[in-house]
């Protein structure tokens, strides 16, 4: 039994060998031996080229996006700040020069709010909107991403007001 097994480790071996002895030829047809023609014109014939997978719409928009962003607007796009962390202040709860000019210098792709951001729901929805105007306006094509900060359970800051 054991000496049929050791007979097709050299059988194995001479197919390994053959195919890589094909494998080779098709990536270098001038060393290829004489009489193997078939082998020759499988190498020479031209590659399919493979064509390109069809993009709907709202991918061919996000891909303009894309080209059209430099590296640093790509990795600002990744980065989800706090208000106070994007304009080095304590606290923030109004969208002022002060956003507009961080907004141009870091253009992040989100802002996360916490309670300490909010006191009425007129000043939230001022400070938000303009937050989003001074966006497109320091030229990003897409909202900027917003959220809250909040924990649950007991520490519900926002929900609990």
């Amino acid at each position: 039994m054991k000496k049929r097994y050791l007979m097709l480790i050299p059988v194995a071996a001479c197919v390994i060998a053959c195919a890589a002895a094909v494998g080779y030829i098709r990536f270098h047809p001038e060393q290829a031996p004489e009489g193997t023609p078939f082998l020759l014109e499988q190498a020479q014939a031209e590659p399919q080229q493979e064509s390109e997978p069809q993009l709907s719409a709202e991918q061919k928009r996000a891909q303009e996006i894309l080209d059209g962003m430099t590296l640093d607007q790509k990795i600002y796009q990744m980065m989800f700040v706090r208000p106070e962390t994007l304009m080095h202040v304590r606290r923030v709860q109004r969208a002022g020069e002060a956003t507009q000019r961080a907004i141009e210098e870091r253009p992040v792709g989100g802002i996360l709010y916490s309670s300490d951001n909010f006191r009425s729901t007129s000043q939230t929805s001022e400070m938000l909107s303009s937050t989003q105007d001074y966006a497109r306006q320091a030229g990003a094509k897409i909202p900027l991403f917003t959220g809250v900060e909040e924990e649950g359970g007991s520490a519900a800051g926002v929900a609990s007001r």
